[in-house]
């Protein structure tokens, strides 16, 4: 996977019935060199992750601990990190990244932007 900047517009929990992107904060990810940062609302984040063809693993995530003052927001942290972890596939169509669990659940998908 290029290196890809993504703004995330849905994202699923570790079970299909949990939704954790409800609040007004902006979920960032980018993918670059082996390791996957971004924005998970509140607190900054990063994993490793490997990729070959639609294949996808992405490993520990690392953040800051900053306290998120919005009610809610560490919640959602959690649980978008959390799903982030259980990636297994990845696709992208018509500039939308679309990430997917083993089952075939969606753990997230995302739109590209623009931006450093």
């Amino acid at each position: 996977m290029s290196t890809t900047n993504t703004m995330s517009t849905g994202v699923s929990g570790a079970h299909a019935s949990e939704t954790c992107f409800a609040l007004p904060s902006t979920l960032t990810l980018t993918f670059e060199s082996g390791m996957v940062r971004g924005s998970a609302g509140c607190n900054t984040f990063r994993a490793p992750y490997t990729s070959e063809g639609n294949r996808l693993s992405i490993g520990a995530v690392a953040t800051t601990r900053k306290l998120c003052a919005a009610e809610g927001v560490m919640e959602q942290e959690r649980r978008f990190l959390a799903a982030l972890e259980t990636a297994k596939a990845w696709t992208v169509e018509s500039g939308t990244l679309d990430v997917h669990r083993s089952d075939g659940g969606r753990v997230l998908n995302a739109i590209g932007r623009k931006g450093p």
